[in-house]
C-alpha cells in the first residue's frame, strides 16, 4: 500500500475526523482552527503498514494549514530553494523580477515584473 492509498482509506479518514474531534477542530500549536491529523514520525513506504506509526493517535497532531505547511516547508523544499509562490500558485523565482520600460510620448514610466515569460511585447 502507498501513502496515497493509505490517505484514501477508510480507516485513515475515520481516524482522523475522530482525532480532530478529540482536540476541537484546534491547532495544537497556534490555536487556530485545525485541519489536518499530522503523523508526528512521518509515513514512509516502510511504515505505513505499521499501525502503531500510521493508525496510533498517540502519533498525531492537530494542525492548522499554516502549522503544517511550516513543518513540512517550512525547513526545506521549493521555498528554501529559491522559490516562491505567485498570487495563482504558480512557483517563481524569489526576487527575480524583470524592469519594462513604458513609454508613451514624452512619458516613461517602468514596472517590475515578477514572471517574465508570461509576456508577450508587440512592437
Amino acid at each position: 500500500m502507498t501513502r496515497a492509498q493509505f490517505y484514501h482509506g477508510k480507516a485513515w479518514r475515520r481516524l482522523s475526523k475522530a482525532f480532530l474531534m478529540s482536540k476541537h477542530y484546534i491547532c495544537e500549536r497556534c490555536g487556530q482552527p485545525a485541519e489536518i491529523a499530522h503523523h508526528k514520525i512521518y509515513l514512509t513506504a516502510e511504515n505505513v503498514l505499521d499501525p502503531e506509526i500510521s493508525l496510533n493517535p498517540g502519533n498525531l497532531e492537530a494542525l492548522c494549514m499554516n502549522c503544517h505547511n511550516a513543518e513540512h516547508f517550512g525547513q526545506g523544499g521549493a521555498t528554501a530553494a529559491g522559490l516562491a509562490f505567485d498570487e495563482n500558485g504558480n512557483l517563481i523565482q524569489k526576487g527575480k523580477k524583470m524592469q519594462l520600460l513604458l513609454s508613451r510620448g514624452s512619458m516613461t514610466t517602468s514596472c517590475f515584473i515578477r514572471n517574465p515569460q508570461n509576456i508577450i511585447m508587440n512592437a
